[in-house]
């Protein structure tokens, strides 16, 4: 059972799902209307080759049309690889898909961890959070706090202070709202960034 309020230490074993639902389409009206633009998950890959040489996980990407076509997919999918972590790059116009997935993985499995970043919540105010049902949020670059986050899971200890997340933790002392650590004041050096 994963314990994620640092009582318990993660293994070797650990999966982290990274899935970009910035090209997410309502297939169902795609032949009527679609902006039809796929692009590489930039975002994702620039996450996973990161935390790949930070972190012993085991990491995969999924983008939408490539991967998977649909929330159902989607959900297979992580059914299928039951990943302690799973890592969500939305953008506004995925609001309501975004909380459905969440809603949907909370459901299949409580113990999975749900991280959400990306422009969606770089542009938000943590208010808007709480109606989804995710564990925390990366707020601006995650490279760097995605990175500590996990490794701090991994080890079992406390994240709530890592930097640049708005997390439930101790959110009883804020009146259920998201506790947020001020975003990275500083930018990564492109060099550190493994591309």
């Amino acid at each position: 059972m994963n314990n994620h309020n640092g009582t318990n230490q993660k293994g070797n074993n650990s999966k982290l799902y990274l899935v970009d639902i910035a090209n997410f389409e309502d297939m169902s009206i795609k032949a009527q209307k679609s902006i039809n633009i796929y692009g590489f998950p930039i975002g994702i890959m620039s996450l996973a080759t990161f935390i790949k040489e930070k972190l012993p996980i085991d990491i995969r990407c999924f983008d939408f049309g490539i991967d998977y076509s649909s929330e159902e997919k989607l959900l297979g999918l992580i059914k299928e690889g039951r990943p302690d972590y799973v890592g969500i790059r939305a953008i506004s116009a995925n609001t309501s898909v975004l909380t459905s997935v969440v809603k949907a993985i909370k459901e299949y499995d409580p113990e999975i961890f749900v991280i959400v970043g990306g422009p969606y919540v770089s542009e938000h105010n943590t208010d808007e959070y709480n109606e989804i049902e995710a564990d925390c949020f990366v707020v601006g670059e995650g490279e760097q706090t995605l990175a500590e986050l996990l490794d701090r899971l991994l080890k079992g200890e406390p994240y709530e202070d890592v930097v640049g997340l708005a997390s439930r933790t101790g959110a009883s002392a804020n009146g259920d709202k998201f506790h947020f650590v001020h975003g990275r004041r500083e930018l990564m050096d492109i060099n550190d960034i493994p591309f």
